[in-house]
């Protein structure tokens, strides 16, 4: 396995999370197999998602694709999404945040309309947003993690406009509150995380091996 383990006081062995993004990949992919999940294709979003999903999809034999998305962090806190939006021009509002926080409509159109922008000339320079997914294809969207589950949210919802038949959402390290949410939310048919922390601050910190910028 690609976790690592440190001891504590009381010699109580604690989980750390994962040496690299690659190292987390071959552990999810293995859990993949285990479950005998045979996607068509792999999707990710870049740039963080990629050395996880390109590891996942030499293991189950699949192509992959990017899908161009971005969360919309609220104005006030960046730890906090008022939605998020996909280069196909999906777009997820976070109404709880927004009627929580009492943010202004205006204001949230504008932070929207800024990230469609931003998701536009991405995708040109990827010369793609979304991936071609023909209507009876099985899809698993794989990122490096989910903190507030914006872009995947956002980006699962794309997978099923363009024709997903089956979806599944498979991550190393995901928010237990997030994980929950989708899967109540029906946002894909399974989602898989190896480790479920009661809150995510930082993906970083799930990692030692950082890469550099």
């Amino acid at each position: 396995m690609s976790h690592h383990n440190k001891l504590t006081a009381g010699c109580r062995i604690e989980r750390v999370g994962f040496e690299t993004r690659r190292a987390a990949g071959d552990a999810l992919g293995e859990r993949l197999v285990n479950e005998s999940l045979c996607p068509d294709r792999v999707v990710t979003i870049p740039d963080g998602g990629y050395p996880v999903a390109a590891t996942v999809a030499d293991t189950v034999d699949a192509p992959l694709a990017p899908i161009i998305a971005e969360h919309v962090p609220a104005p006030d806190s960046k730890q906090l999404a008022v939605g998020a939006v996909a280069a196909d021009g999906t777009c997820w509002r976070n109404d709880d945040i927004i009627e929580r926080r009492d943010l202004r409509e205006a204001e949230v159109e504008r932070a929207l309309d800024r990230a469609q922008k931003r998701t536009d000339s991405i995708a040109a320079r990827y010369g793609t947003g979304m991936p071609s997914v023909m209507s009876d294809e099985s899809v698993v969207l794989v990122d490096d993690g989910l903190r507030t589950g914006a872009a995947a949210t956002v980006s699962l919802r794309a997978l099923q406009r363009a024709g997903a038949s089956d979806l599944c959402l498979a991550v190393p390290v995901a928010a237990s509150a997030t994980l929950d949410r989708l899967r109540s939310e029906l946002e894909c048919d399974r989602a898989i995380a190896l480790e479920t922390p009661a809150s995510v601050e930082s993906l970083d910190p799930h990692y030692e091996q950082v890469p550099s910028i």
